[in-house]
């Protein structure tokens, strides 16, 4: 059996197990006003998740679960899971390619972007014998795309296997899951404390997350690898000082992501490019006493869910807010 035969045995099997289904990825259409620009003062409309988003997702941790056992054992683990988690690890997977292969083509993030895409969780029916052929046809098409724009060997990687070293991956993703397991106030300090470098691997595990499990449209999503590609250690390297200027690469990452206004609903673009795991709510509430107005400001924006915007005086920050984190903060959000 030659490389290309194999491959096809080893996707049609994958689609089988992972579940390869069409679904429509149209752009969706977006109605944002011109006050959707970030500002100095934070609004006080309280914020409602966007339905396009999926709230209180496990598919990092289950990826973490899977990929985190030897060769073999991962199937086995895989299995337990439903039908749903398992299209969410796959496309996980799926996404992290974004951050691994920084250097990818429109095309090939396309084909990436359908594939997410028809990862199902409604495959799993295995006595479905009409979705069985639907499925054999969507990946022999799939594949074909695949080894027109891809070297084989990266065909298999991104689209054949699960298998092989994920230990960069799991570390990403951890780190991720371990900030968004602190309460909101808490991210947010914590994010601002990190090195650029550390700021650098929050912000792509969060916009691999809305790749992997959001409804949002594919001009949308292929408008969030472009910014993964942007975003580097050192445009994510913020003024810490008055008077000290953002870098050329800070500059043009922000510039860049705030066209999104334009494609994403206000709160699609506070979630995904200004919030801290939002999608992710906690029960534990940070203790801040009343009388302390020294407190660190943190929103110029949006505050997030259970909080509202407050005139209390809070302690003006160099960073932290607005886009990436890499703005002032200039007003406070109080847990209600």
């Amino acid at each position: 059996m030659n490389k290309k035969n194999n491959l096809a045995f080893l996707m049609l099997f994958t689609a089988a197990f992972l579940g390869l289904f069409s679904i429509n990825v149209s752009a969706q259409n977006k109605v944002v006003s011109t006050d959707n620009q970030p500002t100095k003062t934070c609004s006080s409309v309280k914020f409602v998740i966007p339905p396009s988003i999926s709230v209180d997702n496990k598919s990092f941790a289950n990826y973490i679960k899977v990929m985190s056992l030897p060769n073999g054992e991962k199937q086995r683990e895989f299995s337990e899971l439903s039908n749903q988690e398992k299209a969410n690890v796959f496309r996980v997977h799926l996404a992290l390619n974004f951050v691994k292969r920084p250097n990818l083509t429109k095309e090939q993030k396309q084909l990436i972007l359908e594939a997410i895409s028809i990862v199902s969780s409604e495959i799993y029916n295995k006595e479905n014998s009409e979705l069985k052929v639907a499925v054999e046809k969507q990946n022999q098409d799939l594949q074909n795309k695949a080894f027109s724009i891809f070297p084989a060997n990266e065909v298999h990687d991104i689209f054949a296997t699960m298998n092989g070293d994920k230990s960069k991956e799991i570390a990403i993703l951890r780190k991720y899951e371990n900030i968004l397991s602190l309460p909101i106030r808490e991210r947010k300090k914590t994010v601002r404390e990190l090195s650029p470098t550390e700021k650098n691997v929050f912000w792509k595990s969060q916009l691999i997350y809305y790749l992997a499990t959001s409804d949002l449209s594919l001009t949308q999503k292929l408008f969030i690898t472009e910014v993964i590609s942007l975003m580097t250690d050192n445009s994510l390297n913020f003024p810490i000082v008055d008077g000290q200027p953002k870098n050329s690469e800070t500059i043009a990452i922000e510039t860049f992501i705030s066209k999104g206004v334009e494609i994403f609903t206000r709160e699609e673009f506070f979630t995904l490019f200004m919030g801290y795991g939002i999608h992710r709510t906690t029960t534990n509430k940070a203790v801040v006493a009343n009388n302390d107005l020294l407190r660190a400001c943190d929103c110029n924006y949006l505050c997030g869910i259970g909080e509202s915007c407050t005139a209390t005086s809070c302690a003006v920050s160099k960073n932290g807010c607005g886009i990436l984190g890499g703005s002032e903060c200039h007003s406070y959000c109080m847990e209600d």
